[in-house]
Formats: structure tokens, C-alpha cells, sequence
């Protein structure tokens, strides 16, 4: 029965966003936690979602005013002049 709450466990560990956001132990073990599978990970927002569904001002600033050319393909914006190179909603999340 040990080897089956330490497996469970590290289930609910790998199944959750942070550790932080896990139940403590003895609530956990108190509500048998190992025989319920771990919860969900909840999906990637994607950047439309929190804008409501409408664009987002930053990017629609540098194309409209600052002239920048978004790539058809990535959907990046690139300063012509200085090759500065803002993600597009593919990107967002990453370290360039």
C-alpha cells in the first residue's frame, strides 16, 4: 500500500501547475488522495483571450503608427529599421 500512495503521489506532483497549488499531505492523505487520479492541467491561454477577443493594443500600435511588417507566416513584427523582432501570438511564452 506504500508504494502505491508514493506513486500516486508523485503523480499528483507531475500532474500539477506548481507544488504550491497542491493539498497539503495530510489533507491529501486524510481524503485517501491516492485512489482519485490527479487533477487536470489547465489549457494555455492564448493572448486574444485576455484582450477579450480584440487585438492586442501593443501590436496594433507598432503596425499601425511605428510602421513595423508582420510576417504572414508567424505572425512576428519587425522593425524595418533596427530588425527588432516582436513575437507574434505563436511566440509569446518563449525567451529570445
Amino acid at each position: 500500500m506504500a508504494d502505491a500512495i508514493i506513486a500516486a503521489a508523485k503523480a499528483w506532483v507531475a500532474a500539477a501547475d506548481a507544488p504550491r497549488f497542491l493539498p497539503p499531505l495530510a489533507k491529501w492523505l486524510g481524503a485517501r488522495g491516492w485512489e482519485k487520479p490527479p487533477p487536470k492541467r489547465h489549457k494555455q491561454k492564448n493572448a486574444r483571450r485576455y484582450y477579450g477577443g480584440k487585438p492586442d493594443p501593443c501590436r496594433t500600435i507598432l503596425k499601425n503608427v511605428g510602421g513595423w511588417i508582420e510576417d504572414p507566416e508567424t505572425g512576428d513584427l519587425t522593425n524595418p529599421e533596427t530588425g527588432f523582432v516582436w513575437p507574434g501570438p505563436a511566440g509569446r511564452g518563449k525567451v529570445q
